[in-house]
């Protein structure tokens, strides 16, 4: 349920939120006419993980930069929203520090199809964690068997569900690769997009 607060002159300098809320935002000139709304979610991070090392990427889609993995924003359907990440024509490495030794019960990594802006979902998801951040346990490896010319766009998430104990987590995410022979961009590198790293901790 979206909560509704109204702001008069002067502006505040800052609006402080304690909790995650749904923001529709609009300007009233001095003669009563109303701009259109833009909505606007601020979320409330529920933990203190960290991105530690990320692949470069692309500076056109940030997803608002280095720690959007881990910021609690779920990409939706379309890669215009900017809640993605995007790389392009490169595998893709995220190491996540967990503050502290955790146990982890799920790790999902979301990504996007969108096949006629070259967007391509990856071919697999490597996950390994480490107590120290320098030696590495893989615990699974996630592909899929979805269709490659299937033109619809989806969002598919790459799930791993067990036990595990760690301090840091890495997801090694490789790309589509070069596009292929029936796409219209054939032997161009493909765009990957990718968005929140949700991981799960047992209470």
């Amino acid at each position: 349920m979206m909560d509704l607060y109204e702001i008069h002159r002067p502006l505040p300098d800052s609006i402080t939120v304690k909790r995650g809320i749904s923001l529709a935002l609009r300007t009233v000139a001095p003669d009563g006419k109303r701009s259109p709304e833009i909505f606007h979610e601020v979320n409330k991070i529920a933990h203190d993980f960290k991105v530690v090392s990320l692949t470069p990427f692309s500076s056109q889609y940030a997803a608002g930069g280095d720690q959007a993995l881990v910021d609690g924003i779920v990409g939706p359907a379309n890669f215009k929203t900017g809640d993605w990440q995007g790389t392009f024509g490169e595998d893709v490495e995220a190491i996540i520090d967990l503050g502290g030794i955790r146990a982890i019960k799920s790790l999902s990594l979301g990504a996007l199809r969108d096949i006629r802006p070259w967007i391509f979902f990856p071919e697999s998801v490597t996950y390994s964690i480490s107590m120290d951040g320098e030696s590495w346990v893989e615990v699974a490896t996630v592909g899929h068997d979805e269709d490659n010319q299937d033109e619809s766009v989806a969002v598919l998430r790459f799930d791993w569900r067990g036990r595990a104990a760690a301090r840091f987590v890495k997801a090694e995410v490789q790309s589509f690769g070069e596009l292929p022979d029936w796409h219209l961009g054939a032997g161009n590198p493909s765009w990957m997009f990718l968005d929140e790293l949700k991981i799960d901790i047992a209470e």
